[in-house]
């Protein structure tokens, strides 16, 4: 266990050492919630509801949709295509350590960085300049649970994509498409509620409602019922075992026809 700590330390300290990168991405995510203010203060004008939320509530979930999706990019993806088009992917299979959870310490060293360099300023400038807040009546143990479930279904599903690349020389199509479906499917840019229902219904208990609208609901205390907190837990769960029981079936399979061209 000691020396995944050391992974997520040396995978924050390399992230705390490119601060001009992260400092772009704080702005790039500070210049789309300000133009998400605007295009959705011109959706609602005139207007005090849409689809049962008002603008402050669409404003705010897709704030915090924004917020995490760039919290939660971590790029395993492109580490495991860079890990075995270079060859260091035969250091770390030769080495008595779980390459998945070598993969998932690296991203937990990013996204450690992430919080204290994206999240935490961009909260504290949107309370302070714009009087955003969460409401204080949701379940916290629900919400940081959610939260916890989604990064994980997220780096499985990115750590499948990434293990693609076993395969072929080039994940950057596949990575793409990932990108589009969950961008579009997952709530990140549109609410759910703005969905047509029976794209709702076809969504509900898919791995995209679990990524980002199901703590994005909780934290922002929409859901009142136990037992629909529950059932939305349950789904992040099942999700979170059917991928992490593909992503070892999968390696298995991936290490055993695995090319080497770098190294």
């Amino acid at each position: 266990m000691k020396q995944y700590l050391f992974i997520i330390k040396g995978a924050m300290q390399m992230n705390f050492a490119y601060r001009a990168s992260t400092l772009i991405n704080l702005a790039a995510n500070l210049v789309f919630i300000i133009i998400l203010y605007y295009l959705w203060q011109a959706i609602y004008a005139n207007k005090t509801e849409l689809n049962g939320m008002t603008f402050e509530q669409t404003f705010l979930y897709l704030v915090i949709a924004a917020t995490l999706f760039n919290m939660y990019r971590t790029f395993t993806d492109y580490n495991i295509s860079f890990d075995v088009t270079s060859g260091d992917i035969v250091n770390y299979l030769l080495k008595p350590i779980d390459y998945q959870l070598y993969c998932m310490s690296r991203a937990l060293g990013r996204i450690s960085a992430n919080v204290i360099m994206i999240l935490i300023p961009t909260a504290l400038l949107l309370y302070f300049f714009m009087g955003l807040t969460l409401p204080l009546n949701q379940n916290w143990i629900f919400s940081i649970s959610s939260l916890v479930f989604a990064w994980l279904i997220i780096f499985m599903l990115d750590y499948l994509i990434g293990l693609l690349s076993f395969y072929t020389q080039s994940i950057w199509g596949i990575f793409q498409t990932r990108e589009s479906l969950v961008i579009v499917f997952s709530g990140v840019m549109i609410p759910f509620a703005f969905f047509p229902q029976w794209l709702q219904d076809f969504l509900e208990f898919s791995p995209f409602v679990a990524m980002y609208y199901t703590p994005i609901t909780l934290l922002m205390g929409q859901v009142d019922d136990t037992n629909q907190a529950f059932s939305m837990l349950g789904n992040q769960l099942f999700w979170l075992l059917i991928l992490f029981t593909m992503c070892r079936v999968f390696f298995k399979k991936a290490t055993q026809v695995i090319t080497i061209n770098g190294g």
